[in-house]
This record gives structure tokens, C-alpha cells and sequence, in this order.
């Protein structure tokens, strides 16, 4: 594995089976692009970037359809997550986030990946891990509805379903 920051080497690891499949780097943290090749044999097999969120950042929502059907069955799933204007997420945020759903539909469920917490999924308030958070909204009838996200500091957004 090779390792680059805004396309600069930062050193080379070796990988693969013997090393339980995994490559360690210790560098300090410095925002920009920071990007892991995998070689075999010399042979670029893979690669994977992260980008710092620059800038100011702002609320974001995105349901995964913007219709679902007029089952209880059925669910709409909105991402939620603290990105900068070009979208890039800022890991290791941690702010709360309020849902309000209007119309008919309840918000079924509010989490993060947080590994521990002590949040419960059915309230309408969590905290981001690594900036981002998953809404879980259950038609109740056929109609329009409102989700909306807010955050202290931050503009709230709206993101609107057709239940039919």
C-alpha cells in the first residue's frame, strides 16, 4: 500500500495476508486529499480517497426515493449529514439534529453509527457520528409530507415525499 496526501508520498506499507490484510500508517493529520493505493506485483489494484470538508458547513437531507408507498411496510430513508458546499462530509462532527415529520408518515426511527450510545432510536433528536445520521420515516396514509432537519448554528433543510 502506498499512501499520498494531496498527491505527495507519505510512505509505503506492506499488506496482504501475512499482515492480517491490513497496512499501518502513522502520519499527523493535515487536511486535503488523502489517498490509499493498493499494488500487486507493482500493478495498481485498487485505490480509495478522503477529502477534508472545507469551508463552512451546512445541514444536509436526502431521501433515498422521494415516493413510497401508502403501506405501513413500506419506509423512506433519509440521510442526514454536516457537508461542506462541494458535499464532502466533516468526519468527526458531532452535533444534534432535530427531524420533524408533517403529514402522513411518522418518524419510525433517529440513529447514527455511534458505536455507544445512550440515545434511543425512537426520539425526534440525535447526535451525528462522523457527521452524519439516518432518519426512518413510516407512511401513515396517502398525501404529501414534510421532513425537516434542523441544528443549532446551521439552516434547516427540507426534504418533501409523495405517500401514494
Amino acid at each position: 500500500m502506498e499512501l499520498l496526501l494531496d498527491g505527495r508520498p507519505l510512505g509505503t506499507a506492506p499488506a496482504g495476508e501475512v499482515n492480517r490484510f491490513r497496512a499501518e500508517f502513522t502520519v499527523p493529520y493535515a487536511p486535503g486529499e488523502l489517498t490509499a493505493v493498493a499494488r500487486t506485483g507493482g500493478v495498481e489494484t485498487g485505490r480509495c480517497t478522503l477529502r477534508s470538508a472545507t469551508g463552512p458547513v451546512a445541514l444536509s437531507a436526502v431521501a433515498d426515493r422521494s415516493q413510497i408507498r401508502a403501506e405501513d411496510a413500506d419506509l423512506a430513508f433519509v440521510a442526514i449529514s454536516l457537508a461542506d458546499a462541494a458535499g464532502t462530509v466533516l468526519l468527526g462532527a458531532e452535533r444534534e439534529v432535530r427531524v420533524a415529520v408533517e403529514g402522513p408518515a411518522v418518524l419510525q426511527g433517529l440513529g447514527s453509527a455511534a458505536p455507544s450510545t445512550a440515545e434511543s432510536y425512537l426520539d425526534d433528536v440525535h447526535t451525528t457520528a462522523d457527521g452524519r445520521a439516518l432518519a426512518v420515516v413510516r407512511p401513515t396514509g396517502p398525501g404529501e409530507v414534510t421532513v425537516t432537519v434542523t441544528a443549532d448554528g446551521l439552516e434547516p433543510t427540507v426534504v418533501r415525499l409523495r405517500v401514494g
